[in-house]
């Protein structure tokens, strides 16, 4: 389904650009590394022994996405270089990148474990990815046995430190173990550092863990049998099985078989290193051989079969063998047998099909005969008759040890194909059911041992059929003139969809329709696609040719910066009749992508990449340019006619309002008046307005009341009155003479007041004293308040 036969071509990665899937893309070829599939039914792969993008071997952190249905892989994370980080171990070197921990349960885009082989690995139900120790690098670059569990989510890209040591207490040591009380979950529990482990999750979403190498909880280094389990919900270890110490003198325990088929309590698998594991249809836990310890404490080669029930706690021997070293028992090809049994073997890849059964493909041991060395075979086990079923491989690894692979053509399942021997594979099943491999330590089609990074699909599914894969009538290579290239298929009636750029051809790609012309050094990416069957996989062509003056880099204008106002943004180029293609999506520039015809008007903050493309040049180096719009938030002006106005007692006065939209204000305004003298009121029409685009208006309308002047000076008087009487009453008796005169004055004094006042009836002479207030209109929209002062007189 992809890859490189050889290992060759596939020791090192193209990583492309960090989070963009495209067909060229590829992670190296590797082993021991871990594996996940998400909740959209991609599969995910990290670290592992294999090359970075430069062909460096170490321990790789890198984290790699495929999607089944694109058929394209993206790189997700880590480091795409080994690092400089490196331990000699005899005539050994090892390198790889330190880990980055952060905070311990606080994500970061930062986070990363260290470069590492042979950890554990699980999926919980939200779709996150986990992982837990292996042999690798610690936060300060040291080499050894970890404890550290990491959670990664596929949605924000983010590692986090969960628990464990983030150090190993020096080089090639690690943690003892924490394991509390048996079948009791503590915050404290952890299991000891260590790799090579069996792994589940059940059906309930809890994550477990079995045996490998590493520190029990007496911090001795052995081969391990105790069986734990963590709740990613309460992210809790409870110690569930097994021993907790006593391995040494001889490394490790061995297994009490009972009787075959039978649960016990007593019932617990022999420690072992590189066991495979699956979870059945009824979420119950399988493990199969490893390097174990048999029933007399042998350690060798193991095929026996266990089940552990996690409604019981219980362990059951279910096939195999008690005693280690014992060769397989093939059988007939496609039939079950009671009798059959796969050889013995460590690091074999596994999968558990959509109807519960478990299947076991390749590693490192024995097959039907005593002689060793890497595997290919094929087997199915139902879980519901205890019978194994040779599916296919090689049950004879014959002088050489391993089996080459048979590739046949790509993308065409045929029933002569089969993988190479390999150990330390990657493994993954698709929403259709199909079983996918991936890379390992693996021979390759010349029969050369290394990492090819092949990727195999089993078909078990009635899915549609996949498309032919394209075929080019110029194959990949270095040529010293133009190419032309044609593509064909021989799927009926099927479309071929291509690229040129290294991005993943889909449909909406440019559709084939005739040759290529090939002018400068490219690769071309197509796929196929027919009525009723599944797209192709995605075929390539890499052509090498002389290099040819390129188009100049276009030109454009303003350059990359911050801005506070949109911008208006125009590319130029000074080859002569030379074409523009621009992206603004973040994507390389192609003849496919848009057409410059005239002035980009840049609202948002976005990237804008551009190519040159003219006759007898190749195309110009890209040119980018990043704006940052910080435009000032949205909001209105308010506005009046008049500053002032005078209004008749018992009359009105009109101001006109204006609201004026500023950055792209379009939210209703309302209106209030504050600050109105006494019986004077206020009002709009309309009530509320919507600036659209252009600015808009209300009339504000005053009205007074005929009583409010007439008021105040009657108050007046009436006040000049008051304190005449007080003046009379509050002097020391007098005469009565002098008191009468006062009397006589004050109402001469009232007199006075009401002639010149003209509040009374009669008299065209009288005058009122104006009133002016200070009136405040405010307008609302949200938290957005604008105001504006109107100066009120009432005459």
């Amino acid at each position: 389904m992809g890859g490189s036969n050889t290992d060759n071509k596939g020791s090192h990665g193209v990583y492309g650009t960090l989070g963009v899937p495209a067909a060229l893309n590829s992670p190296s070829g590797r082993s021991f590394g871990v594996k996940w599939t998400d909740s959209d039914g991609h599969f995910w792969l990290f670290g592992g022994l294999g090359s970075d993008a430069v062909g460096t071997q170490g321990f790789l952190n890198d984290l790699w996405e495929y999607d089944p249905s694109a058929h394209d892989w993206a790189w997700m994370g880590g480091s795409s270089n080994i690092g400089a980080t490196c331990i000699q171990i005899t005539s050994q070197t090892f390198c790889g990148e330190s880990g980055v921990y952060g905070t311990l349960g606080a994500p970061a885009s930062g986070n990363a474990p260290g470069g590492r082989e042979w950890a554990t690995s699980w999926s919980d139900y939200s779709g996150h990815l986990w992982l837990f120790g292996g042999w690798g690098f610690d936060s300060a670059g040291t080499l050894g046995f970890l404890n550290d569990l990491w959670e990664f989510d596929p949605t924000s890209k983010q590692w986090t430190w969960m628990g464990g040591s983030s150090t190993v207490p020096s080089l090639f040591d690690g943690e003892p173990g924490i394991y509390g009380t048996l079948g009791t979950p503590a915050s404290t529990n952890i299991p000891g550092a260590r790799y090579e482990t069996a792994s589940w999750t059940d059906h309930d979403g809890n994550f477990w863990l079995f045996g490998g190498v590493g520190y029990n909880g007496t911090d001795i280094q052995c081969y391990l049998n105790d069986l734990w389990e963590y709740s990613p919900t309460t992210h809790e270890w409870t110690w569930k099985s097994g021993s907790s110490s006593g391995e040494s003198p001889s490394w490790g325990l061995s297994g009490i078989y009972g009787t075959m088929g039978k649960p016990a309590a007593d019932n617990v698998p022999g420690s072992r290193q590189s066991p495979m594991s699956w979870t059945d249809g009824n979420g119950n836990l399988w493990l199969f051989g490893g390097y174990a310890f048999d029933v007399d404490q042998n350690p060798s080669l193991a095929n026996d079969l266990w089940e552990f029930n996690i409604s019981t706690n219980q362990w059951a021997w279910m096939n195999g063998y008690e005693y280690s070293g014992i060769i397989g028992s093939y059988g007939t090809l496609g039939e079950a047998s009671s009798g059959n049994v796969p050889g013995p073997r460590t690091s074999g890849a596994t999968w558990t099909d959509t109807k519960g059964n478990i299947w076991l493909s390749g590693g490192s041991g024995s097959a039907g005969t005593l002689n060793t060395g890497a595997l290919n075979d094929l087997w199915q086990f139902s879980p519901s008759t205890n019978e194994w079923t040779w599916m296919g491989g090689a049950d004879d690894l014959g002088i050489n040890g391993f089996k080459p692979g048979v590739y046949g053509t790509l993308g065409t399942p045929a029933a002569t194909n089969i993988p190479g021997s390999r150990a330390g594979a990657f493994s993954w099943i698709d929403t259709n059911g199909d079983l996918w491999l991936f890379s390992g330590a693996a021979y390759d089609a010349n029969g050369d041992l290394g990492g090819p990074n092949d990727l195999w699909k089993y078909g078990l599914s009635a899915g549609s059929p996949l498309t032919e894969a394209p075929m080019f009538s110029v194959p990949s290579g270095t040529y010293s003139a133009e190419q032309t290239v044609t593509i064909t298929d021989t799927t009926a009636d099927s479309s071929i969809y291509f690229t040129t750029d290294g991005s993943t051809p889909t449909t909406k790609s440019m559709v084939y329709s005739g040759p290529i012309g090939v002018s400068s050094s490219e690769t071309i990416a197509a796929i196929a696609i027919a009525p009723g069957y599944s797209s192709s996989v995605i075929a390539l062509a890499t052509y090498t040719l002389p290099s040819t003056n390129p188009a100049a880099t276009p030109e454009i204008s303003p350059a990359s910066g911050t801005y506070t106002a949109a911008q208006s943004v125009s590319i130029s180029d000074v080859t002569s009749n030379a074409s523009i293609y621009y992206t603004i999506d973040g994507t390389i520039p192609t003849t496919a992508s848009t057409l410059y015809t005239g002035p980009i008007s840049v609202n948002s903050s976005e990237t804008i990449e551009a190519i040159a493309v003219a006759s007898g040049y190749a195309n110009s180096p890209v040119a980018t340019a990043q704006y940052v719009i910080n435009l000032p938030p949205p909001t209105f002006s308010l506005t009046a006619s008049l500053s002032s106005l005078t209004v008749k007692s018992g009359g009105s006065g009109i101001v006109i309002l204006t609201a004026t939209p500023q950055n792209g204000f379009s939210a209703p305004i309302n209106f209030s008046c504050s600050g109105l003298p006494a019986g004077a009121t206020c009002s709009f029409d309309p009530t509320s307005v919507t600036p659209s685009g252009g600015a808009t208006t209300t009339q504000l309308t005053f009205n007074t009341s005929p009583q409010s002047a007439s008021s105040s000076r009657l108050f007046a008087r009436e006040s000049i009155a008051l304190t005449a009487v007080l003046c009379l009453f509050g002097v020391k008796r007098r005469s009565r003479v002098y008191t009468w005169l006062v009397v006589i004055a004050v109402a001469g004094g009232m007199m006075l007041f009401s002639g010149c006042g003209g509040g009374g009836s009669s008299g065209s002479g009288s005058t009122s004293t104006p009133i002016t207030s200070s009136v405040t209109v405010t307008a609302t929209s949200g938290s957005i308040q604008q105001t504006v002062r109107i100066s009120l007189t009432e005459d």
